[in-house]
């Protein structure tokens, strides 16, 4: 079954599928090229904007994290890399990365024999 769901970054009439490691009733996203996606805290968690961005891999890994604090601290650097991982067109293997899939909310979902669940965290 697919779920879909409208996020923040999407067109009002528009459904899209809701991609791996996104929590919808927490984040927003705005799928990237390469099939991941680029997620933030949605209008209903913080209404003021958002104090994190993650980028995603098309499995849900997570290639980057980053918090307003970071980006206010060092905002050329961050932006680089945010922008760098949004052109990262590998899937991580969960085997060798564990430590990328611990971010995710409880409605997070992940490809087939991806077991996320002893990595989950609050975020």
């Amino acid at each position: 079954m697919t779920r879909k769901r409208r996020g923040a970054a999407t067109a009002p009439d528009t459904e899209l599928d809701v991609p791996y490691g996104v929590d919808p009733d927490k984040e927003a996203w705005i799928p990237l090229p390469f099939g991941g996606a680029f997620a933030f805290a949605n209008k209903d968690v913080n209404p003021n904007g958002t104090d994190y961005v993650r980028v995603l891999a098309a499995n849900g890994g997570e290639i980057v994290y980053w918090t307003a604090d970071e980006w206010r601290d060092d905002p050329e650097v961050v932006m680089g890399a945010i922008c760098g991982a949004m052109l990262h067109n590998e899937d991580l293997d969960p085997k060798q990365h564990p430590e990328t899939f611990y971010r995710f909310g409880p409605k997070a979902r992940f490809p087939e024999g991806i077991d996320a669940k002893p990595y989950a965290g609050d975020f």
